[in-house]
């Protein structure tokens, strides 16, 4: 810190005004260096005010806020995707906090958002970012029907002795006030009531619209005090031209009429003489008043100097940064809508979504998401491994943006946060508002508004998230400073295509193996700890169109075939491209299809997966298998191959039909299943299953399975006052997502793009993989609901070495 900045800091600080000696003695300078400093201060236009007192020169800084902006200078983080900030873990894995839209301010309950803290610190996140519109200032004009626009919600409290208090009576707000507010409310938010904070990680605070609207709204009003400074310093100029006018005038008609008297002498009075070679010609004065009536009548906003402006603009953002830094305890702030992180190797997005406005709460604002990341690819930008995007949204969604680069094929992780405030809280607000116009009334007045806060975790390069529910973090049964949820996990798949020329393969240095059969190798090779398997149709191909006359690109004619092979010498490359080939030309009997799938079913993980759901006390199937649409087509209800496949298994493990632990239930042609899950003594969840639930190829796919879900009402007696867990497949590209009393899954697939995407343009490449689903055995009150997400990506690395992962790590809230 320089000399300035101490002196300037000092004066901030004290209680009145200082003289030169005790500046010395607080600082540690001499008097020289004080003098010299304080003299560059004013030069420099430092809000610096001077006053006398018992022959003493006293220092003070202005008690105007825009006059201590102005002179500000305060530095700020940028990131930017080439210069990410680090975030350190100290066992190499990462776990990352996010909340969005505390609105702190605004008269809701913050119990959600503090006990998140606590949950955080107690699971040992190593860092907490926070999206924007961390406090609550509706910038918007008041109008006749709303007049709480551009008013914050809560008052400060002012002492006796505050002088304003006699003339203002709590109604008007200026900046410093706002700001002094906001300070207070949200040093009370990140603390305990003993001053100590509630999270002792580090907190990356990132802007959204408020902060930028804030920004905005005090930049228009610096740059409205500068022009009325200007102003002011013109017209008194002119005032003062004026008077020289008058003066010059004055002596004039003084000396005319002294020249009209015949009986003065006007050569001899030697003190008008002096006035008049003193003062200016009238005409050079008149010039002077024309040249600044010029300079006044420029003095209109829109003749600004943009980067007058633009420096203004900097000095309230570096202000701002300092004051929200100097607020929330361990906080970093980045000014921008954008901040970019590095952990573990993996890049990290946080971005704020400007499609909607703060008073229009929106349920489609992954669209945008998947819509943007989409170009950026096209255009041939490469793009993050997880982008997490803040924003008025009214629910949590997460899926997966799979795209080819130069190392083959990726996937970008996409999570569109909740908001981070109560959802009863601001319910029971609505009801009694007739019109939701206020951004909160608006966003709680959407059908599948759900709150809550995010923790994600990588795990031996896996992605863990947590998806913790507003009920959840409102609970007051849980002390969140030392809590485990207790958790029971399932794993769902979709979509294998077993006989299709286009099923997902794993080609190692050993060998060529369908992808669904590497996801079986690895469940049971790391021991997952799974209370059931859900596949959710289509685990063979079928002839759900003419496949016959469906050719691969990669197949070999056989003369083509011969000639690969001749060009070989490595037995293990010939075994391989003939495996290949096979593959690629398809099985079209369905038959057949199944025959090669069930010599592939993980008969040890199955039965693993029914002895940890009996120890557990599971309620319902172990094993569920949906006939999907391919079945259907092809058949028309007249066979079922699922069917047949869940009859076999229960055939092979002694496990009797109508024990219902292995099952393929249908509804007329296709399969459906509703009916409860859980855990003995435990919560009893409702489920919906079902292989083709809407969805979309080119925008947010799981949004098309919320809405129809929310049209439908409870489904069944089921889910009468139950929390519903509704699961579906076919899309290809799946993901999950949370409305208020339902959270929806769709699974991903084990097919390539094929002929049939690539004709009707859908995007390419599909998402590959399965997904791991946990739930807590108490009831989406007592824990999070957890995602895990294992794509074809992971799982190609994988069957290169088929290593033990950290299971008990990556399940260490498992019952099993």
């Amino acid at each position: 810190m320089g000399d300035k900045e101490k002196i300037f800091d000092l004066l901030i600080s004290s209680d009145g005004p200082m003289d030169v000696a005790s500046i010395c003695k607080k600082t540690g300078l001499s008097q020289r260096t004080v003098r010299a400093a304080l003299k560059q201060m004013e030069e420099e236009g430092a809000p610096l005010e001077k006053t006398k007192k018992k022959n003493k020169k006293l220092f003070n800084v202005s008690e105007n806020l825009e006059d201590r902006i102005l002179a500000s200078d305060y530095e700020y983080l940028r990131t930017t995707a080439q210069k990410p900030l680090k975030i350190v873990s100290g066992n190499g894995d990462f776990s990352l906090a996010f909340a969005n839209t505390l609105y702190a301010g605004a008269k809701t309950d913050k119990t959600l958002f503090q006990n998140f803290l606590k949950y955080c610190n107690s699971r040992e996140v190593d860092a907490l970012i926070i999206t924007g519109n961390t406090f609550y200032i509706d910038s918007m004009r008041f109008s006749k029907y709303a007049v709480d626009r551009a008013r914050i919600t809560e008052q400060p409290e002012r002492s006796k002795s505050d002088l304003r208090s006699k003339y203002d009576d709590g109604l008007f707000l200026d900046l410093e006030e706002r700001l002094e507010l906001s300070r207070s409310l949200l040093t009370d938010l990140f603390n305990d009531k003993e001053g100590n904070p509630l999270y002792n990680g580090q907190i990356y605070v990132t802007f959204g619209e408020a902060e930028e609207n804030l920004v905005r709204q005090h930049t228009v009003q610096l740059v409205k005090y500068k022009t009325f400074q200007k102003r002011a310093e013109l017209k008194n100029m002119i005032s003062e031209f004026k008077a020289e006018k008058r003066k010059i005038r004055a002596a004039e008609n003084k000396r005319n009429t002294k020249a009209d008297d015949e009986s003065d002498d006007f050569d001899s009075d030697d003190d008008l003489v002096d006035t008049l070679e003193q003062l200016r010609d009238i005409e050079e004065v008149n010039d002077d008043i024309m040249d600044v009536e010029q300079e006044l009548a420029k003095t209109t906003m829109s003749n600004l100097d943009k980067n007058e402006v633009k420096k203004i603009e900097d000095r309230v953002l570096g202000f701002l940064v300092n004051y929200l830094e100097s607020a929330i305890p361990n906080s970093t702030v980045i000014p921008a809508g954008e901040g970019y992180f590095k952990a573990n190797g993996k890049k990290i997005k946080v971005k704020y979504s400007s499609k909607k406005h703060s008073n229009a709460a929106s349920d489609n604002l992954m669209s945008s998401l998947i819509g943007s990341e989409r170009r950026h690819l096209a255009s041939g930008k490469t793009i993050e491994d997880v982008i997490v995007q803040g924003g008025m949204s009214t629910t949590y969604t997460k899926n997966l943006l799979p795209y080819m680069s130069a190392e083959g094929e990726k996937e970008s992780l996409l999570i569109q946060l909740p908001t981070c405030l109560d959802r009863l809280d601001l319910e029971q607000k609505l009801k009694h508002a007739v019109l939701a116009k206020d951004p909160l009334t608006n966003l709680a007045s959407k059908s599948d508004f759900m709150t809550g806060a995010v923790i994600l975790q990588n795990i031996d390069g896996i992605n863990k998230t947590q998806l913790c529910q507003g009920g959840f973090l409102t609970n007051s049964e849980i002390k969140f400073d030392n809590y485990t949820p207790k958790m029971f996990y399932e794993i769902d798949t979709s979509d294998d295509h077993a006989g299709s020329s286009y099923m997902a393969l794993i080609i190692t240095k050993d060998g060529v193996t369908p992808a669904y059969v590497v996801s079986y190798q690895f469940m049971e090779k790391n021991k997952i700890p799974a209370v059931r398997l859900n596949h959710l149709g289509d685990v063979l191909q079928e002839k759900n169109y003419d496949t016959e006359l469906e050719e691969h690109q990669d197949h070999k004619t056989p003369k083509e075939l011969e000639k690969e092979l001749a060009k070989l010498k490595n037995p293990k490359d010939i075994i391989k491209l003939q495996k290949i080939n096979a593959y690629r030309a398809g099985i079209i009997v369905p038959e057949k299809q199944m025959e090669e799938y069930m010599q592939e079913m993980p008969l040890e993980f199955i039965k693993q997966v029914i002895k940890n759901a009996d120890e557990i006390g599971l309620v319902g199937p172990r094993v569920m298998i949906i006939p999907g649409n391919h079945t259907m087509h092809t058949f028309e209800g007249l066979m079922n191959p699922e069917r047949q496949i869940a009859r076999q298994l229960r055939l092979m493990l002694g496990i009797k039909d109508e024990d219902n632990i292995i099952i393929s239930p249908m509804l007329g042609k296709i399969g459906h299943y509703e009916n409860e899950f859980g855990v003995k003594d435990g919560y009893m969840y409702a489920e919906t299953n079902i292989h083709k639930h809407g969805g979309s190829k080119y925008n947010d796919p799981l949004r098309v399975v919320r809405k129809t879900y929310g049209q439908m009402g409870r489904p069944s007696r089921h889910a009468e006052k139950k929390f519903v867990i509704n699961r579906s497949g076919h899309t290809h590209f799946g993901g999950e997502t949370s409305s208020t009393d339902a959270h929806h899954i769709q699974c991903f697939c084990f097919q390539d793009s094929n002929q049939y995407g690539a004709e009707r343009q859908y995007p390419s490449p599909t998402v590959e993989g399965f997904k791991i689903i946990g739930f807590p055995r108490d009831g989406p009150l007592y824990g999070p609901i957890v995602g895990i997400d294992v794509p074809i990506s992971y799982l190609r690395k994988w069957a290169q070495s088929k290593r033990q992962i950290n299971t008990e790590k990556l399940f260490n809230d498992s019952i099993v």
